[in-house]
C-alpha cells in the first residue's frame, strides 16, 4: 500500500483546491509559522475519522471550513480526500486504488465516501482500524506533541500501541459485543417477566380447551374422510383432464409445424407473385421493334433487287443483248417456285408469289430504262452498302429474336413456379384449418370434463374445504366412495348435535399458546446469544492480550536498541500494568470502544535509566529527553509493526543538531517500508527528505503549496 495523494478544498486555510502528491519515501513540509503547515496534519487526522473538533485544533466541527478573510469569501463546505495505491490489497477491499473522502457543510451535515460510495463514520473507523490506522494513535503526531507518548496516561499509551499493532479492530468488535450483550440481558429480563405473567392464564386455557378434544377428534375424522372421498373423486377427474394434455401437446406441435409450413408457403407464394409479374421478367418485349426491322429489311431487299437489275440491264445494253444464263436462272427459279405454290394449293401464297414476280419484272424494266444514263460503278457501290446494311439488320433481328425467346422461357418458368407455390399454399392452408377444427373439438371435450370437476369443487367448497388440500392429498386407492359418503353424513350429524364451539376461546387459547411458545423460544435464543457474546468477548480479550504481550516483547527488544542509539546508552522498557493499578491512580475504567477495552486489559508504564544521570522517572526528564523517549518508542513500534505511513508535525523541534541528524537518519532508514510526512524547520531533517512541499500564506489569507523533488 502507498499513500498517493491528499486533496483539500475549503479546509481551514486551504480555501482553493490543493493537491499534494506523494511518491513514497520521505515528504517534508516546510514554511514559515502560521502559513498552514499543521493544517495538512489536521486534514490527515480529520479524514481518518476524528470525531471531536479539538482533535483537529478547532472549537466546533464547522471551524474546519475556511472562514474567509477581508479579501477572500468564506466557503460553504470543507472536504478532504486521501488516495491510496492498493495494488497489494493492503486494505481489505477489491480495488486497486482506494479514496476516502470526508465533507462537512456549515449546517453541520457531514458525509463520508469510500470510492464515491457513501458510508458511515463507523464504517470509516472500522476500515482504517483493520489497516492499523486511526486518528488517536501514534501514527499521527501533531505540533507540540513530540513527547506525546511520555506525557500520555498508561491506558492511552496502550491505545497507541494497539492501533499500530492492528488490535483496535478487536476492541471495536468487543465494544459492539458488550453493547449487544447489555441489550440482550435487558431483553432476557423482559422475556422472563412476560413468561411468568402469562403462565397462569395459559394453564387455565389449556384446561378449557381439553374439553373440546372429542370435538376435535370428530373434526379430524371428518376432515380425513372428506379428503379421502373428495380426493378420490377429484383425482379421477384430474386424471381425465390430464389425458388431454399430451393430446393438446401433440396437436399444438402439429399446428406449430403446419403454421410454419403455411408461413413458408405464403412467403414462397408472395415471392412467386412478385417474380411472375411482367416487371420481374428481365429484358424487353421486342415484337414491335422486330416488325419494324422486318419491314425495313424487306424494303432494303427490294431496293437491292432493283439495283442488281439495273446493273444487269446495264451490262446487257452494253453488249447489245441479254445474258442467256441469267435469263435461264430467272426462268428456272420462276418454274420451281411456281410448282411449289401450285402443289400447296394455297391461293394466298399464289397471289403473293405472282405479286412478287410482277414486282421483279417491273424492277427489271425500270432498271433497263435507268441503266442507260447510270454509271455501273456507282450502282455496284450502292448495292454493296445496301448489302452491308441488310446483314446488319439481319443480325439485329436475330439478336432481338434470341432475347424474345429467352424472355418467353422466363415467363413460362415463372408461371410454373407460381402455380406450384399456389398449390403448396392451398394445401398448407387446408392443413391448418383441419388442425384448428380438431383442436376446437378437443377443447369442447375437455371443457365438458372440467365442468364435471367444477361440480366436485363446488361440493368441496360447500363442505368447507379448500380445493388445494384435495389435489395434493394421497388418498387410499381402496377407499369405497359409497361407504365414505354415508360416513360423511353421519359425522356431520354428530358435529351438529355437539353444538357450536366458542371460536373466541379457541382463538384465545391458540394465540396464548403461540405467544407463550414464542416467548420461550425467544428466551432460549437470548440465553444462547448472551452466551455466544460472552464467549466472543472472552475470545477477543484473550486474542488482544496474547497478541499484545507477544508484540510487547518484540517492542521492548527494539526499544532498547533505539533508546541506546538516541541516548548513547541506558535502558528502557515498557511495563504492563493491571486495571487495579490504573483505578488506584484515579483513571476511569469506563469509556468508549477506543479506551474502555484498553483500560480493561491494563495500561503501559515506562521504566528507564539514562546514562550519566540518576533519572528513573518520566517526570524528571527534560523536554528534549521526553521527545527522544517518544521517538525511541515510535521507531520500536515501526520495527515491529510498520504502519503504511507516519505523519509528524515538528517532532524534531525539541532536538539539538546532533539528535536531529540521528532522527533524520532513522527516518531515512525506515522510509523503505513506511512513508513519512514530516513538518519541520530543521535543516538536517530536510536533507533526508525525498520531496519538499513549501507552504506560504497569500495576501488574501489562504495557504499556497510549492513542491520540489530532491532526487
Amino acid at each position: 500500500m502507498k499513500l498517493k495523494r491528499l486533496e483539500l478544498a475549503g479546509f481551514k486555510s486551504f480555501a482553493n483546491k490543493t493537491v499534494l502528491d506523494f511518491t513514497g519515501g520521505i515528504t517534508a513540509v516546510v514554511g514559515p509559522n502560521g502559513s498552514g503547515k499543521s493544517n495538512i496534519i489536521d486534514a490527515f487526522r480529520w479524514i481518518l475519522g476524528a470525531r471531536e473538533a479539538k482533535n483537529a485544533r478547532s472549537l466546533r466541527a464547522e471551524d474546519v471550513i475556511f472562514a474567509g478573510t477581508q479579501t477572500a469569501s468564506r466557503m460553504s463546505l470543507a472536504q478532504v480526500a486521501v488516495t491510496f495505491d492498493n495494488a497489494d490489497h493492503f486494505f481489505p477491499v477489491d480495488f486497486a486504488e482506494v479514496t476516502v473522502r470526508r465533507k462537512i457543510s456549515r449546517d453541520g451535515e457531514a458525509r463520508f465516501y469510500l470510492n464515491d460510495a457513501e458510508v458511515r463514520l463507523k464504517d470509516v473507523l472500522d476500515f482504517f482500524a483493520k489497516s492499523r490506522l486511526g486518528s488517536k494513535g501514534f501514527s499521527i503526531i501533531n505540533q507540540g506533541e513530540s513527547d506525546l507518548f511520555v506525557r500520555s496516561l498508561p491506558r492511552e499509551r496502550r491505545m497507541m500501541l494497539e492501533e499500530i499493532l492492528g488490535l483496535r479492530q478487536f476492541h471495536i468488535k468487543k465494544h459492539d459485543a458488550e453493547l449487544k450483550l447489555a441489550t440482550t440481558r435487558a431483553n432476557l429480563d423482559k422475556a422472563k417477566a412476560l413468561i411468568e405473567e402469562m403462565l397462569p392464564h395459559v394453564r387455565l386455557l389449556r384446561r378449557q380447551t381439553a374439553k373440546l378434544a372429542r370435538l376435535d377428534e370428530l373434526k379430524s375424522e371428518l376432515d380425513e374422510v372428506s379428503k379421502q372421498y373428495f380426493g378420490k373423486r377429484l383425482s379421477a377427474a384430474l386424471h381425465e383432464v390430464a389425458q388431454f394434455e399430451p393430446r393438446f401437446k401433440i396437436l399444438d406441435e402439429k399446428m406449430a409445424e403446419a403454421r410454419i409450413v403455411f408461413k413458408e408457403a405464403e412467403g414462397v407464394l408472395r415471392k412467386a407473385e412478385g417474380l411472375a409479374s411482367p416487371r420481374a421478367v428481365s429484358g424487353v418485349d421486342h415484337s414491335r421493334d422486330r416488325k419494324f426491322l422486318d419491314e425495313k429489311l424487306l424494303a432494303m431487299e427490294k431496293e437491292l433487287s432493283r439495283i442488281e437489275a439495273q446493273i444487269e440491264f446495264a451490262g446487257v445494253q452494253k453488249s447489245g443483248r441479254l445474258d442467256a444464263d441469267e435469263l435461264a436462272d430467272f426462268l428456272r427459279d420462276f418454274k420451281m417456285n411456281a410448282e411449289e405454290i401450285l402443289a400447296a394449293e394455297d391461293l394466298d401464297d399464289l397471289h403473293a408469289y405472282i405479286l412478287q414476280v410482277v414486282k421483279e419484272v417491273e424492277a427489271l424494266l425500270e432498271a433497263e430504262q435507268e441503266v442507260r444514263g447510270s454509271n455501273t460503278g456507282e450502282l455496284k457501290s450502292k448495292r454493296d452498302k445496301i448489302a452491308i446494311s441488310i446483314e446488319e439488320l439481319k443480325r439485329q433481328i436475330a439478336r432481338l429474336a434470341v432475347e424474345d425467346e429467352s424472355r418467353t422461357e422466363q415467363l413460362q418458368t415463372f408461371q410454373k413456379t407460381f402455380k406450384e407455390a399456389f398449390t403448396s399454399f392451398e394445401v398448407a392452408k387446408d392443413r391448418t384449418i383441419v388442425l384448428e377444427r380438431e383442436r376446437r373439438e378437443l377443447e369442447f371435450a375437455r371443457e365438458r370434463v372440467l365442468g364435471k370437476m367444477r361440480d366436485i369443487e363446488s361440493e368441496i367448497e360447500t363442505f368447507g374445504g379448500r380445493i388445494d388440500e384435495f389435489k395434493t392429498f394421497a388418498f387410499d386407492p381402496h377407499f369405497d366412495l359409497v361407504s365414505g359418503e354415508r360416513r360423511l353424513a353421519k359425522l356431520r350429524m354428530e358435529l351438529a348435535a355437539a353444538g357450536e364451539v366458542d371460536p373466541s376461546l379457541v382463538r384465545e387459547a391458540e394465540e396464548a399458546e403461540k405467544r407463550y411458545s414464542f416467548l420461550e423460544r425467544e428466551f432460549g435464543d437470548l440465553e444462547k446469544a448472551a452466551g455466544d457474546l460472552q464467549a466472543l468477548i472472552a475470545e477477543l480479550d484473550a486474542r488482544i492480550q496474547t497478541q499484545f504481550n507477544d508484540s510487547l516483547t518484540a517492542i521492548n527488544r527494539e526499544l532498547q536498541q533505539y533508546f541506546h542509539l538516541l541516548f548513547g546508552g541506558g535502558k528502557a522498557r515498557l511495563v504492563l500494568t493491571n486495571r487495579e493499578a490504573l483505578s488506584s491512580d484515579g483513571e476511569s475504567a469506563e469509556g468508549s470502544a477506543d479506551s474502555a477495552g484498553s483500560a480493561d486489559l491494563g495500561g503501559l508504564e515506562v521504566e528507564l535509566s539514562i546514562p550519566r544521570k540518576k533519572i528513573h522517572g518520566l517526570e524528571m526528564l527534560s523536554g528534549g529527553e521526553r521527545s527522544l523517549v517518544s521517538l525511541a518508542v515510535l521507531f520500536a513500534l515501526i520495527s515491529v509493526s510498520p504502519p503504511p505511513f507516519i505523519v509528524l508535525d515538528e517532532a524534531d523541534a525539541a532536538l539539538d543538531e546532533q539528535n536531529s541528524r540521528k532522527f533524520g537518519q532513522l527516518v531515512k532508514n525506515f522510509s523503505a517500508g513506511t512513508q513519512f510526512l514530516v513538518v519541520t524547520h530543521n535543516r538536517a531533517t530536510m536533507e533526508s527528505a525525498d520531496a519538499l512541499y513549501g507552504v506560504t500564506m497569500r495576501e488574501d489569507g489562504t495557504s499556497r503549496i510549492l513542491s520540489l523533488k530532491l532526487n
